[in-house]
C-alpha cells in the first residue's frame, strides 16, 4: 500500500497539543499554589473566585492539547494506526491522511474510494443505525477529553464520502464520476473498544477487521488504470506518496 501523508500538518496538531497541555496545566497549578500561599484565616474572596475561573479555562486548555497530543503527539500517531491497521494491502491501494480539500483519511483501491471516519472511543459502543451510545464509566470523566467526543461517526463519514463525491464531479464530470464508488467507513482505533451493532448506516469496524472485510466488499467492477489515475489525480494531483 501507498501512502501520502500531510507531514507539516501533523506537525502543527502536535505543537498543539504539546504547548496546550503544558499550558493548561500552569493555568490549573499556579492558582491551586495561590490559593495554597495565601492567608488562610482571611482568605481573599475575589482572589478565590479568580483562581476557579483560571483552573477553569486551564482544564479546557489542557483537555484541547491533550485531544491533539493523542492522535498527533505520539507514536503510533492517528494516520499510523490507519496504515498497521491496513498493511498487507497491495500497492494498487493508495491512503491520503490530512491531504487539503480532502476528508481527513481517503483510501484509493481498485475497487473504488473509502472514506475512513476514525474514532478513539473504548468501552461497549451500541450502534442501532445512525444511533451511537456509549456506555458510561468513571473512565469518561477524565479520559473522555483526550478520547474526543463520540458523537455521529456515519454521519461524518457519510459527509466525507458526499465531499469526494462533489470533487470527482467537478474535476472529471459526472459520467465518470459515476463510475467510482465512494464507501464511508467508521473504524474505531482502540483496542479496548466492543462493538454492539445492528442495522448500521455504514460499517463500524475495529483495526483488525478492517483489511478482511476490505477485500470481501471491493465493488463487482474494478476500476481500469487508467480510472483510477483520474480518480488519484482527481483527488491529489501530482503529490508523491510517503512510504
Amino acid at each position: 500500500m501507498r501512502v501520502v501523508v500531510n507531514e507539516q500538518y501533523i506537525q502543527q496538531k502536535a505543537r498543539i497539543g504539546k504547548w496546550g497541555t503544558l499550558a493548561g496545566l500552569i493555568l490549573m497549578i499556579v492558582p491551586l499554589l495561590l490559593i495554597y500561599l495565601q492567608d488562610q484565616q482571611n482568605p481573599n474572596l475575589s482572589l478565590v473566585a479568580l483562581v476557579y475561573i483560571a483552573f477553569t479555562f486551564g482544564f479546557i486548555i489542557m483537555s484541547i492539547g491533550s485531544y491533539h497530543q493523542v492522535r498527533w503527539g505520539r507514536s503510533p500517531r492517528e494516520d499510523e494506526r490507519i496504515v498497521q491497521s491496513l498493511k498487507g494491502l497491495s500497492h494498487e491501494y493508495r491512503l491520503m491522511s490530512y491531504v487539503a480539500g480532502l476528508p481527513s483519511h481517503v483510501l484509493l483501491s481498485p475497487g473504488g474510494i473509502f472514506v475512513i471516519e476514525p474514532r478513539y472511543n473504548s468501552g461497549k459502543i451500541t450502534i442501532r443505525g445512525q444511533d451511537y451510545r456509549r456506555r458510561f464509566s468513571p473512565f469518561m470523566i477524565f479520559g473522555g477529553s483526550a478520547e474526543g467526543r463520540l458523537g455521529n461517526p456515519a454521519g461524518d463519514a457519510w459527509r466525507g464520502a458526499e465531499q469526494i463525491k462533489e470533487l470527482l464531479a467537478q474535476r472529471l464530470g459526472m459520467e465518470v464520476a459515476a463510475e467510482v464508488v465512494v464507501q464511508p467507513i467508521v473504524l474505531f482505533l482502540m483496542p479496548k473498544v466492543t462493538l454492539d451493532v445492528a442495522d448500521p448506516a455504514v460499517p463500524n469496524l475495529t483495526p483488525g477487521e478492517i483489511k478482511s472485510w476490505l477485500r470481501k466488499n471491493q465493488a463487482k467492477r474494478r476500476l481500469t488504470p487508467s480510472e483510477q489515475q483520474q480518480a488519484r489525480a482527481a483527488l491529489v494531483g501530482d503529490l508523491a506518496p510517503m512510504m
